[in-house]
Parts: structure tokens; sequence; C-alpha cells
């Protein structure tokens, strides 16, 4: 802040770049919490699937296992 002050002082086209890069700058940062939602999104509908098999999977699996310990004659 107090080198943009100075730079200023010197030459007020330096500090009006400096505002417009920063400008730029928060605009972009703004710009990249919707680009995370869409990839977000996107992998979550790719990902979805395959968690909800594995979950059946190990469901199964642990059912199994439940009969075994219920019943270890069968």
């Amino acid at each position: 802040m107090c080198l943009c002050m100075y730079m200023g002082t010197v030459n007020i086209a330096f500090m009006v770049v400096g505002i417009v890069i920063g400008l730029v700058g928060i605009g972009l940062a703004g710009l990249n919490y919707p680009i995370y939602q869409g990839l977000k999104s996107r992998k979550s509908k790719e990902v979805s699937p395959i968690i909800e098999e594995n979950q059946e999977k190990l469901s199964t699996i642990l059912e199994q296992a439940h009969n075994l310990i219920v019943n270890p004659n069968i």
C-alpha cells in the first residue's frame, strides 16, 4: 500500500495501472467459484454410480459376514 501511494505521487499512471490490474485480479478470483462448482458437479455425476455400486457390494459382504457370526454352523 505504501509503495502504491509513493508511486502515485511520482507517476499517477503506475497507480492507475495497479488499480486496473487489481480489479482484473478480483474479477478472475470471483470467476473461480462458478468454475469450481461446475467441475465438482460434473465429477460427482461421474463418480456417484461407482460409489453406489461399491456400497452395494460392501453391503452384501457385510450381510454375509453377519450371517456367519450369527449362525456359525452354516
